[in-house]
């Protein structure tokens, strides 16, 4: 079946790029690196995948993001900021945060397709060319497809898993 395909590369990558948990920590420590794009940095990422995660009600996904964002050693957020994208809601306290959370629904809320009022308010905040949101929609449509490789996989465990017991 498919589950086994995908252990075997997940298997094969493991020696090679240190995957520990599939085929997504490759793509992960990929689009995470420091330099893996233009305008966002690695904390920029965390917020867009945590404010995905929380829209996608990823649990495993938002705990790590969580975790990286309220990091004391890492330029956490605030935990009433960390706190809101957790339940759904975006930042208060930190303005690139919160636009960033922002600038991630709206990514999402029409598949990576933005509308001319969106374009406008994406604008005030600093999101004022299609590179800038290229990048933002990318992050948040990785982001999401992980999210649902996620759930599926563990919907596959916790069914196996069941059966196993029953």
């Amino acid at each position: 079946n498919g589950w086994s395909d995908l252990r075997a590369v997940r298997d094969a990558l493991t020696p090679i790029a240190g995957v520990s948990n599939g085929c997504g920590t490759l793509y992960y420590t990929t689009v995470t690196n420091g330099d893996a794009f233009e305008y966002l940095s690695a904390r920029d990422l965390e917020i867009i995948y945590t404010a995905v995660s929380a829209q996608n009600n990823c649990e495993i996904c938002l705990s790590f993001h969580a975790m990286a964002l309220g990091n004391p050693d890492a330029n956490p957020l605030h935990p009433d900021d960390l706190a809101a994208m957790l339940s759904g809601g975006v930042p208060t306290r930190d303005k690139r945060a919160h636009d960033l959370a922002v600038a991630a629904k709206y990514a999402l809320a029409h598949k990576g397709i933005l509308l001319p009022r969106e374009k406008q308010h994406l604008a005030t905040m600093g999101f004022d060319s299609e590179e800038k949101m290229l990048e933002i929609i990318y992050a948040a449509g990785f982001m999401a497809a992980n999210n649902a490789a996620r759930r599926s996989s563990a919907e596959h465990l916790i069914g196996n898993e069941s059966a196993a017991f029953a």
